[in-house]
C-alpha cells in the first residue's frame, strides 16, 4: 500500500475528542499507523494553545460545579453534619502540570510542533475579507497557490 502524503497536521478537534494530553485509543491508532507508514505528525502551536484554553475553561467549569454542589450540601447539612472545607485548587500548578504532560505526550509520540505563521495580520485580514481559502479544491495549498488577493505567491508561509 502506498501513502500519497508525508505529514498529518492535527486540528484541535481530534485532540479535544481524545482529551489531550491524554491519548485515546482512536488517536493512539492514528499515531501508530502514521509511525508504521513513516508519516510525520505535526500539531500547530495555535492548536495546542486552543486545546489548553479549552482544558482551562473545562477545569474552571468543573471547579464552579463543585463549589455550587458544596454550597447545596452545606444548606442540607445545616448543623447536622460537618463538611470538609473545599481546598483552593492551585490553578497555576494545574496548568503547569497540564503543559508538562502535553510536552511529554508530544515527545513520547514523536509529534512535531509548527510555529505561528509569520504572515502579517494585515495580509491575513485581506485574505479573510476577500474570502480567499488557504488551499484550492484540488488540495493545492499554501506553498504553491497563487495569492490573487495579495498579488504574489505565498511561498514558505
Amino acid at each position: 500500500m502506498s501513502i500519497e502524503f508525508g505529514r498529518i497536521y492535527f486540528d484541535t478537534e481530534p485532540l479535544t475528542q481524545s482529551q489531550w494530553p491524554q491519548v485515546s485509543t482512536a488517536l493512539g491508532n492514528v499515531l501508530a499507523l502514521a509511525g508504521a507508514f513513516g508519516v510525520q505528525l505535526v500539531v500547530p502551536q495555535p492548536v495546542l494553545e486552543e486545546r489548553q484554553e479549552q482544558w482551562v475553561r473545562n477545569l474552571d467549569d468543573k471547579v464552579q460545579d463543585l463549589v455550587r454542589a458544596h454550597r447545596k450540601l452545606e444548606k442540607s447539612c445545616q448543623g447536622f453534619c460537618d463538611l470538609p472545607k473545599l481546598s483552593d485548587l492551585e490553578r497555576a500548578k494545574a496548568l503547569e502540570s497540564y503543559r508538562a504532560r502535553s510536552d511529554a505526550a508530544l515527545r513520547e509520540h514523536g509529534i512535531a510542533t509548527a510555529v505561528h505563521t509569520s504572515r502579517a495580520t494585515q495580509d491575513l485580514f485581506r485574505l479573510a475579507v476577500k474570502r480567499v481559502p488557504p488551499f484550492d479544491e484540488n488540495g493545492m495549498g499554501f506553498k504553491r497557490c497563487r495569492d490573487s488577493a495579495l498579488g504574489y505567491r505565498s511561498r514558505d508561509r
